[in-house]
């Protein structure tokens, strides 16, 4: 299989050289994107290619936004087999749908996916000291090629568990039980259900899934202006080494880009996170930031996370979208943004942490600061020849730092100007020391055998302060024995002669 990345810039082509790529080559392609709407709009454009080209080529998009009758998946699956001797044809799934495909369905096609898959890397845990048995029944445990960490394969005399038994089930076994549902590799650190009866223990689970998936493919091309470090080019490298040879083709922009003036305002000098903006000072500056843009007459589109929306909608003019930008075109009118936004490492992403050998910075780059940039770069800077200027909104500095030299490496402009908003009024708020916060709310670093080591000695600790304890009160009561054997006394000895 060939591998091949195409890189540069938002903005620059490299989408449009992938649907060039698809029209100008008959075969079977499938062509994968975050969003349906990014479905329905790669698949107009495809059209509008292929017209131009006088070329005829089947384009079908199948997706869950669509009133059709079926599951999502059986409509993918059915399409695929139906069109598999078709002379030229594009299939059209979300990123979500194509990690969860059996791979098989896919041998000889060509594999198109527009900007990395969020969900290729996942993670979390969860509690079965009561629920072991049930996962007994359902999954047996493989070994793997990851040392400590277990393959869950589902048992082929049990009938696979619905979505709807999913939903109904324990909410955080929920995720693991959609993806093994969907086909992903689930792997869990223990070789044993029964491991996790013990109370208080947690059952960590991972799923990886890189382009070796689709080694069976004729070939996988992706675009992406930073695979290297995202969470799937870091399991890519982890898990293949140089095993998987990549190609990387560089797109340059047909028309030589501008000198844009950007100019990144951002409001505090701490980090924010969700946990943080639930305190009252966290909230406070969530509410003055959007005092401060409906003030200022913000007009351009803006996010921020789900649990923090309440304190903005119906505040900020401007485009309410979602979070997750990559790819579209439909905001590129717009002149300024506002993204008030966290996406940092949680407990849940220990195992990523520990299997991928990354600290918890690495999250933040490969997550929040990626996002910072990709939902920045959707608007009016997305066009090359735009020479004018362009205002983003952040909520701290360091995501300011580190947008400005992401657009200065990536060649987007290094006209760059990164404003304090003193007057909001919270540029002087401090967070306390997360240092200080219990153990139990921070997310550990430490390896899985560290920490449980770690928790062994605590029982042997505990178990010498029993025992300590035990003798304490036997001396108060006068029935302590001292060390060595007990001795036997003469009417014992007695009897045993």
């Amino acid at each position: 299989m060939t591998f091949i990345i195409l890189t540069g810039p938002p903005g620059c082509g490299k989408t449009d050289h992938l649907l060039r790529g698809i029209v100008d080559r008959p075969g079977s392609h499938l062509l994968a994107a975050p969003r349906t709407a990014l479905l329905d709009e790669h698949a107009a454009r495809l059209r509008g290619m292929a017209r131009e080209a006088g070329i005829s080529i089947t384009i079908d998009p199948v997706h869950s936004g669509q009133s059709k009758r079926g599951g999502v998946f059986r409509r993918i699956e059915t399409t695929l087999r139906q069109y598999d001797s078709t002379r030229h044809v594009v299939v059209l799934v979300t990123h979500e749908a194509l990690l969860g495909l059996d791979p098989a369905l896919l041998v000889g096609w060509s594999v198109g996916i527009d900007e990395v898959p969020d969900g290729s890397v996942a993670s979390g845990a969860f509690s079965a000291s009561t629920s072991w048995p049930a996962l007994v029944r359902q999954y047996r445990l493989e070994p793997s090629d990851t040392e400590r960490w277990w393959r869950v394969v589902p048992r082929d005399d049990i009938d696979p568990h619905s979505l709807g038994e999913i939903t109904r089930g324990a909410s955080d076994q929920t995720a693991f039980h959609r993806l093994i549902l969907r086909g992903r590799p689930v792997h869990v650190d223990l070789s044993d259900w029964e491991q996790a009866r013990d109370a208080g223990r947690r059952v960590g689970w991972l799923s990886l899934w890189t382009v070796a998936e689709l080694s069976g493919c004729a070939s996988v091309m992706l675009t992406s202006a930073s695979y290297s470090t995202s969470l799937a080019g870091l399991a890519h490298r982890q898990l293949h080494g140089d095993t998987l040879a990549i190609q990387e083709i560089r797109v340059e922009s047909a028309v030589s880009r501008a000198r844009p003036l950007v100019r990144i305002h951002y409001y505090v000098s701490h980090r924010g996170s969700t946990a943080w903006w639930s305190t009252d000072d966290g909230s406070r500056c969530l509410v003055e930031i959007s005092r401060h843009l409906e003030q200022s007459e913000f007009d351009g589109y803006w996010s921020c996370n789900t649990s923090v929306i309440d304190l903005f909608r119906h505040r900020i003019g401007g485009q309410q979208c979602d979070p997750r930008q990559a790819g579209t075109n439909l905001l590129r009118n717009h002149m300024s943004c506002a993204y008030i936004y966290s996406n940092k490492a949680q407990t849940s992403d220990t195992a990523i942490l520990e299997v991928l050998g990354l600290g918890r910075e690495a999250i933040v780059q490969a997550r929040e600061y990626e996002d910072v940039f990709q939902f920045a770069m959707r608007g009016v800077i997305r066009d090359p020849t735009y020479d004018g200027s362009y205002d983003i909104h952040l909520y701290s500095e360091d995501q300011a730092i580190a947008l400005r030299d992401r657009l200065i490496e990536s060649e987007v402009t290094d006209h760059v100007e990164i404003v304090a908003v003193t007057e909001a009024g919270i540029s002087e708020v401090t967070r306390p020391d997360t240092k200080r916060r219990a153990p139990q709310q921070m997310l550990d670093d430490r390896t899985m055998a560290e920490r449980q080591e770690e928790e062994r000695q605590r029982e042997r600790q505990r178990g010498r302060d029993r025992r300590a304890a035990a003798r304490e009160r036997d001396i108060a009561a006068g029935t302590a024995r001292g060390r060595g054997r007990p001795k036997k006394d003469a009417k014992t000895i007695a009897t045993n002669e």
